[in-house]
């Protein structure tokens, strides 16, 4: 340092300034140059991670990638297409995300008939809770009458009932039929002591008729149960719910509980829209798996070019049409019945999988963590799957795919943690 301050101390003042720059620039230019070099030459090394996961992938397939370029494929079956089970929720959310952006709030519409029946047309709403009816019930006060004759519910936007492939006639919450106009995920909560006292399991939803009458043919304990062994009772407790919460509200039905279409002479009174945007709705289908909100979806999102009549062939079409157009996979080489996974139907490739994770990044806090990774599950029996994001700043894409007895996919999932910890950014 000491001959190059002499050095520089010889040179007149303007060349002195000129050398300053020169060095200057040639700092900025060149050193970012050599770290970045050796940035991209720390790969980590695969074969170790290969062989910490391959003794617990008998059948399956495990796909890593950055940037969509694979770094890492361990498979016991090439060119196999993998049943998703769960993690098919992913691609159903970035689709949804297309078609209406984080901003959509789902809608209701209200008539008024003969200025004494209310008439709720529903339109799909996947998240059309307790706390929504209470909302809309503020928003109804003033606008109508405060006593009413008739509740009449329009559930014709979609083919009713709605029965995905792999949903069975149980009173398992994940076996909920879809409709257009359906209340909290289609289920019942119900909670009974064992001296037979009967409450509701949320605060924020009453007893109605119906609940009591099911809740003697249940055992003491907390209960969620759907009501799929009798669609009827569906769009009964609907609306019972909708009078118990609305009575609150000082709004009085005098009459039935009715089923009819929207009519041309009906006055449109509003049309409600649910307080939470998507973004919101997608993250609590996502972290809680809820089977009923993807259908809902994928069959709502259907009524964007279509009225009415739904079903699940008239809406997956669109789907598959945008798995092809936006994500550039041939659609006669998936294979999709349904959006929430419990089907064994549904089948796509992990590479199919890997350019969903791609996109999915525009949208980020999406997923919930699984064993430290920033991810979504899937499970049927003998299918284990999970897909999403690895490394410090999630900069790793992944995709597991099981299809065995065993289910390791939980060490698995750890090994990958472990493995990434130790990676250089």
């Amino acid at each position: 340092m000491k001959g190059f301050s002499h050095f520089m101390i010889r040179l007149p003042i303007n060349q002195q300034k000129l050398y300053r720059m020169a060095v200057k620039k040639i700092i900025i230019l060149v050193v970012p140059q050599f770290f970045l070099g050796l940035a991209f030459a720390v790969e980590p090394n695969w074969a170790v991670l290969e062989k910490r996961v391959q003794p617990h992938i008998h059948k399956g397939v495990l796909l890593i990638a950055k940037s969509g370029e694979p770094r890492l494929h361990y498979t016991s079956d090439l060119d196999r297409n993998w049943i998703p089970a769960s993690t098919l929720k992913v691609p159903l959310a970035l689709y949804a995300l297309d078609v209406w952006g984080e901003d959509h709030h789902f809608k209701t519409e209200v008539y008024l008939r003969d200025n004494q029946d209310l008439l709720i047309r529903g339109l799909g709403d996947p998240f059309f809770v307790s706390e929504e009816i209470q909302i809309l019930g503020r928003e109804l006060k003033g606008k109508i009458p405060s006593k009413m004759r008739h509740l009449i519910l329009d559930n014709s936007a979609f083919k009713f009932p709605l029965q995905a492939d792999g949903v069975e006639r149980s009173r398992n919450p994940y076996d909920a039929l879809n409709g257009a106009l359906l209340v909290n995920f289609n289920t019942v909560s119900l909670e009974k002591k064992t001296d037979g006292t009967l409450t509701s399991a949320e605060k924020q939803t009453p007893l109605t008729p119906l609940t009591i009458s099911l809740g003697k043919q249940i055992n003491p304990g907390k209960h969620r149960i759907n009501l799929a062994q009798d669609p009827s009772l569906a769009q009964r407790y609907s609306g019972e719910l909708m009078q118990a919460i609305w009575k609150e509200n000082e709004l009085e039905f005098t009459g039935e509980i009715k089923n009819s279409l929207t009519q041309k002479n009906d006055k449109f009174i509003f049309q409600y829209k649910n307080s939470k945007p998507l973004k919101e709705i997608l993250q609590a289908m996502l972290k809680y798996s809820n089977n009923f909100i993807a259908n809902q979806i994928l069959l709502s999102a259907s009524l964007e070019r279509e009225q009415s009549s739904i079903d699940f062939e008239s809406s997956i079409k669109p789907w598959k049409n945008w798995w092809q157009d936006k994500l550039g996979v041939n659609q006669e080489k998936i294979s999709l019945v349904e959006a929430s996974g419990i089907s064994r139907k549904n089948r796509l490739s992990e590479k199919d999988m890997l350019k969903v994770l791609e996109l999915l990044r525009m949208h980020p806090n999406l997923l919930s963590e699984y064993q430290g990774l920033k991810s979504k599950t899937g499970s049927l029996k003998g299918i284990y799957s999970l897909v999403g994001y690895a490394g410090k700043k999630d900069e790793w894409e992944f995709a597991l795919f099981l299809e065995q007895e065993k289910n390791t996919r939980e060490k698995i999932a750890k090994e990958i943690f472990s493995f990434f910890s130790h990676v250089a950014e």
